[in-house]
């Protein structure tokens, strides 16, 4: 008795097996590919931002040491002292607004020469309240002595003092801008300060040439070491934020060019350096969750994704197993059926449809491969009867020359000379024709066959053409591809001799350069540029009218593929009347006894 696999066995395998092998490697390569992802994305994410900054950092440092060249360069140099000097000892109205003025061109050429680049401002502040800009001069007074700034500027002395009150002054003098300055002193003389010399920033220079638009929702700051701010920020909150981030995550002991970044809290991302050109603090804040939010989006999609993908894979694994198994079992049954049957494959009871059709096919199949069997079978039959019926239909070529020489013989006796002839040069043309021994021949038996061949062409043109050939000396042995010459004249016969009285075609064969010129000229009718190019890419000659049924363009083809494309045809366009064409190959010498031939053009 036969064992049978029951199909809940089947079932239970094939879901174990497609769960261990598909559905667990699957699963584990998701979470590592999201793993993978989110660090990846988290890793590019970061090391963007830090290039932004580290950009924006570099640009604002220079953007600085710009600001303190300027000031630098107008309090060391000695005429602009000296206006400073006539604006508190002049002897007169006239000589302290003339120096007031001068000074305010001068504050001008340096806004337009120096600081144009991120339109900066300057302005000068005189110890009695005068404040000098590009655009002219104001009063003040001396309230201003009583400023925090004022006290910060003195204790620095000719060191910049960076402070929003200087920012929120300069505002009220040149106009409101979000910027932020600072202010050193001209120069002490006589114990006194000659004035302040002061510098506003535009703030858009932390975000200029920013184009990420989640980094330009952070908050770019500068800061003191000690936590205070020194630029604008958006509200009170970012500012103490900033201030609190400075003190607690110990960003004052930051060195220059050092870059910091970290996560304060849940929601805080920030990154800090410290600026080379003023020894401040240079901080962005930005919200965590909005910077990595597609981070997150990513993590929770390919959460969703595994789930979807798991739900899915073990919906089809139960599906995909009963579809398999259920005809498998009905197969086997099926099977076991034949097995004990001799009369073939038969048809199940019930079933699946595909399993019955199964069974049909196989019952089909059978019964047409026996029916291809013995189609072969006729086939191979037919083929075999077909063979030799077709060598019993063959001609021997002995036979047909041995016929055509008893027929030269009888019209010899019968002394029909020109008859005899024709079939001699027939004779040559055919035995030619049936040689396949080699590709090449010397070029006097070429001549031989093309001899044959004119000769009955004249019978045919009524001996109305004459036909001469020149060799030079010694290329009578050279080889030269076989029925070459023949199309060159079958050319000049049927194209050019027709209705013609009195044709001539020349055959001049000589060396040139190192190879072999066969250059082939006739009276007969010549043709134009272009049908001239066209003979040779194509036969324009009724295969009826041809002997050979090899033409100019097969030639050469022929030539080019033996010898190279520097070789072949080439037809005169320049002949007013007739036809010239040449056929250069290069110059074969026949070798010895083994039938090898020699090429002498070295240069091929």
């Amino acid at each position: 008795m036969k064992n049978r696999v029951s199909r809940l066995s089947i079932k239970t395998n094939m879901v174990m097996l497609i769960v261990l092998y598909v559905l667990m490697p699957l699963f584990v390569a998701l979470i590592i590919l999201s793993v993978m992802v989110q660090k990846n994305m988290s890793s590019n994410i970061r090391e963007t931002y830090q290039m932004m900054f580290r950009q924006k950092a570099d640009k604002i440092d220079n953007i600085i040491e710009i600001a303190n060249y300027s000031s630098s360069a107008f309090i060391t140099d000695d005429k602009n002292i000296s206006l400073l000097r006539t604006i508190y000892e002049g002897g007169g109205a006239y000589e302290r607004d003339r120096a007031q003025t001068q000074l305010a061109r001068i504050l001008e050429k340096t806004q337009v020469s120096v600081l144009a680049g991120f339109l900066g401002q300057i302005g000068i502040l005189t110890r009695d309240g005068v404040f000098i800009t590009s655009n002219g001069t104001q009063e003040v007074g001396i309230e201003y002595q009583k400023s925090d700034w004022y006290a910060g500027i003195s204790q620095k002395g000719k060191f910049p003092y960076w402070d929003l009150e200087i920012n929120s002054f300069m505002n009220q003098m040149m106009g409101e801008r979000n910027t932020f300055a600072f202010g050193r002193i001209v120069q002490k003389y006589k114990d006194q300060n000659l004035g302040f010399w002061f510098v506003r920033i535009p703030q858009s220079v932390f975000w200029d040439d920013i184009s990420e638009p989640v980094f330009r929702q952070g908050t770019m700051v500068m800061l003191s070491g000690d936590g205070r701010v020194l630029s604008e920020v958006r509200d009170e909150h970012h500012g103490s934020l900033a201030g609190s981030i400075v003190r607690n995550m110990g960003l004052n002991e930051l060195r220059t060019d050092e870059l910091v970044v970290n996560r304060d809290g849940r929601s805080t991302f920030y990154m800090a350096t410290r600026l080379a050109s003023n020894d401040a603090i240079l901080l962005y804040i930005g919200d965590y969750g909005l910077i990595f939010d597609r981070v997150t989006k990513i993590t929770h999609i390919m959460m969703v994704f595994m789930i979807v993908i798991t739900i899915a894979i073990t919906a089809s694994i139960l599906k995909v197993s009963t579809y398999i198994t259920a005809p498998i079992n009905n197969l086997v049954s099926h099977m076991q059926t034949i097995e004990q049957s001799d009369s073939g494959v038969i048809e199940g009871r019930g079933g699946f449809r595909e399993t019955v059709e199964l069974e049909k096919s196989f019952n089909r199949a059978r019964e047409r491969i026996h029916k291809l069997i013995e189609d072969v079978r006729l086939e191979t039959e037919q083929k075999e009867k077909a063979y030799y019926e077709s060598l019993q239909a063959q001609i021997n070529p002995h036979f047909l020359f041995n016929t055509l020489n008893v027929i030269q013989w009888k019209a010899a006796l019968n002394q029909d000379t020109e008859v005899s002839g024709m079939l001699s040069d027939l004779s040559v043309l055919l035995y030619e024709t049936y040689d396949h021994g080699s590709e090449l021949g010397t070029i006097a038996h070429s001549m031989v066959v093309l001899n044959a061949y004119v000769k009955i062409m004249k019978v045919r043109f009524s001996d109305q053409v004459s036909f001469f050939y020149t060799i030079q000396e010694g290329l009578e042995e050279c080889l030269i591809p076989r029925f070459c010459l023949q199309p060159l004249v079958e050319n000049s016969f049927l194209h050019g001799m027709t209705h013609m009285e009195d044709g001539l075609i020349v055959l001049r064969i000589e060396e040139v350069d190192g190879h072999i010129e066969l250059t082939l000229v006739d009276n007969g009718k010549g043709m134009e540029k272009q049908d001239s190019d066209l003979l040779l890419l194509a036969d324009q000659t009724t295969s009826k009218y041809k002997i050979t049924g090899i033409g100019l363009s097969n030639i050469h083809q022929r030539v080019q593929a033996l010898f190279g494309k520097e070789y072949g045809l080439e037809i005169d366009p320049s002949v007013e009347i007739g036809f010239r064409i040449t056929l250069k190959i290069p110059k074969l010498i026949k070798g010895g006894a083994d039938g090898q031939f020699e090429d002498t053009d070295h240069d091929r």
